[in-house]
């Protein structure tokens, strides 16, 4: 069999791709290991859109589900529609569907894509083809291919929380649906997923379906909602701490994404530095950012000429891949990779050597971006000042530290009055920059759990008191030992998990810095970390009934900075009596391999 373009699955992405190359006279093959097309938006229910509003084909397929919807039986749940819309539409361009069709090779010659061998229903095909897609979403079609990936967060390579996704019934009738976060998961660990699938099903159980409440579970979705996996290694990689340092140079944009910075997570004190700057240091989850896409994230930089991706495996970094893997980019950049295939083939060339002009011109994309994030940066002196006296802080706080305003701060901050907004905020911004000035004003904060919260984000604010725990750490204060002991020995009854669990990396951090602390920043740890009875929980993101278990992995980091500083841990004799999960043993091997030696 001969096709000019094979697509790797026909969900959000892959089936916009599909119509896109087909509209353009591809000769198209779509191979879906599900059942039905639609992705996560139909068999996971996530069927809505964030911040970023469809463009281009996407909003004309969201159009007619709309249209449907209007008369479908199953009123607020447009799933079936769209399934029957985005399968009439590939198959009316002319495009073959195969269903339950797994790729389990990639075929090349002479350095380009020549085709594909799949299973189907236990038998094995094979099609050649000029250009590959790869929508599979989670770099399937790309490792196979040899192309490298990336994913996770540093510190313990976990992925964002994933969601769980239930329809249900209202008062009024009317089948609705909601999701809400469950956990962390490695999905291409086939044991911890069946795990954490059948372990987190109970969550659909929820309290709202008791007592009087009138809603009433209706069904899990088909899939769970998995935000994140693996990224390839592309010609362009885009990352969050260009993009916040005003830095992120694009000159070939497919799509501009409008969203806010938000890893779905609890333990901020895991993630990286310019998320946790970002996040509790200015407080901006809720502010909305121009994101630009690079075509160059779609291409990878080795591997065969004629393999290109869609989806949310595309060149940004873990920071930066929770906003951009919304439904519409999504769609966009199926379009994208769908159109580029297309000209790919009219012109007898590898999607690589197709200009981006044309491409632009093809998909009448803008010259110039819908917005931009100006006023995050080009904060006057004064404005500075007066942002930080103020209840909302946040902008003039990234202001001042990404024009580098340091002197400017250690005035404000000598003026202002101890205990003032305008002097704790400025401690804040000075120590974004790596200044100790106000790191007395920092303390003060910390020794009295200041409780306070910024109006700066529509939701998801941070105390001052856990923040400026955050920021010693950054600035690895010795003298806030004494207080760090005390809160990670006795944690305050509100916000408990982030003042531990901020603690513990604050110390670590001194630590790290200063050797002669060491013992003794060790012993505190130990006294929790070694203790079986001790446990470390957060309450998930978006649901009130799901605690997420830490301590085990804050106990890996822990042994893992001992070994780092030759002091004795019982950590791997430990492990097995704190009944750890397939994930968790997964997660504290790699953070702090176990000597098998010596057990």
């Amino acid at each position: 069999m001969k096709y000019q373009v094979i697509i790797a699955g026909f969900g959000t992405a892959g089936a916009i791709a599909a119509i896109a190359a087909a509209r353009r006279g591809a000769k198209v093959l779509v191979l879906e290991r599900n059942t039905c097309p639609g992705g996560m938006q139909a068999g996971g229910f996530i069927f809505g859109y964030y911040l970023q509003q469809p463009m281009g084909l996407t909003a004309e397929i969201e159009e007619l589900i709309q249209q449907q919807q209007k008369t479908d039986r199953l009123g607020g749940q447009p799933v079936e529609n769209r399934r029957e819309i985005l399968e009439n539409h590939a198959l009316e361009a002319k495009a073959e569907l195969r269903y339950q069709a797994v790729i389990s090779e990639i075929l090349e010659q002479d350095g380009k894509i020549k085709g594909v061998v799949w299973h189907e229903q236990g038998k094995r095909f094979c099609a050649e083809c000029n250009v590959l897609l790869d929508c599979s979403a989670d770099a399937e079609i790309a490792r196979l291919a040899g192309i490298e990936t990336f994913g996770g967060r540093e510190s313990d390579g976990q992925f964002q929380p994933f969601t769980n996704l239930y329809a249900f019934r209202t008062a009024a009738g009317i089948a609705a649906a909601a999701n809400f976060d469950a956990g962390r998961i490695d999905q291409y660990d086939i044991r911890e997923l069946t795990q954490i699938m059948l372990e987190t099903s109970r969550l659909h159980l929820r309290q709202d379906y008791q007592n009087n409440n009138p809603n009433r579970l209706l069904a899990p979705s088909d899939q769970i909602g998995v935000r994140e996996g693996l990224h390839i290694r592309s010609r362009k990689i885009l990352t969050l701490q260009e993009l916040l340092d005003d830095k992120l140079q694009v000159d070939d944009p497919i799509d501009w994404v409008s969203s806010n910075i938000d890893t779905h997570a609890s333990d901020f004190c895991l993630e990286s530095t310019i998320f946790q700057d970002w996040m509790l240091g200015a407080s901006m989850w809720g502010t909305v950012l121009w994101i630009p896409i690079s075509l160059g994230c779609l291409l990878p930089e080795k591997g065969p000429e004629g393999l290109l991706i869609a989806g949310r495996h595309l060149g940004v970094d873990h920071d930066l891949g929770h906003a951009v893997r919304m439904n519409a980019c999504m769609g966009r950049l199926g379009e994208v990779a769908g159109t580029l295939a297309a000209l790919a083939v009219q012109q007898n060339c590898t999607p690589s050597r197709i200009p981006y002009r044309t491409l632009a011109d093809a998909l009448n994309i803008p010259s110039t971006p819908p917005g931009d994030n100006h006023a995050l940066f080009a904060l006057s002196a004064s404005e500075i000042k007066d942002g930080l006296a103020s209840d909302a802080p946040g902008k003039a706080i990234w202001a001042a530290r990404t024009q580098g305003q340091l002197e400017l701060l250690q005035k404000i901050y000598a003026e202002a009055e101890p205990g003032s907004h305008l002097r704790r905020h400025a401690a804040q911004a000075l120590a974004l920059l790596d200044c100790d000035t106000g790191a007395e004003e920092l303390r003060a904060c910390l020794a009295e759990r200041d409780p306070w919260r910024p109006k700066t984000s529509r939701n998801r604010n941070h105390a001052r008191g856990y923040v400026a725990v955050y920021l010693l750490g950054r600035l690895a204060d010795r003298e806030a030992i004494p207080l760090l002991q005390e809160v990670w020995l006795s944690p305050p009854q509100t916000d408990t998990f982030q003042y531990q669990s901020q603690a513990m990396m604050t110390l670590l951090k001194i630590a790290e810095k200063h050797p002669l602390e060491r013992m003794k920043i060790a012993d505190s740890l130990k006294k929790l970390t070694e203790t079986r009875e001790w446990r470390l929980e957060s309450l998930s993101h978006l649901h009130r009934n799901n605690s997420e278990r830490h301590d085990i992995i804050f106990r890996a980091i822990v042994a893992a900075a001992l070994e780092r500083w030759n002091i004795p841990h019982q950590f791997h004799k430990l492990l097995p009596t704190l009944n750890p999960s397939l994930q968790h043993l997964r997660i504290a091997q790699r953070i702090c391999p176990a000597d098998t030696t010596t057990l």
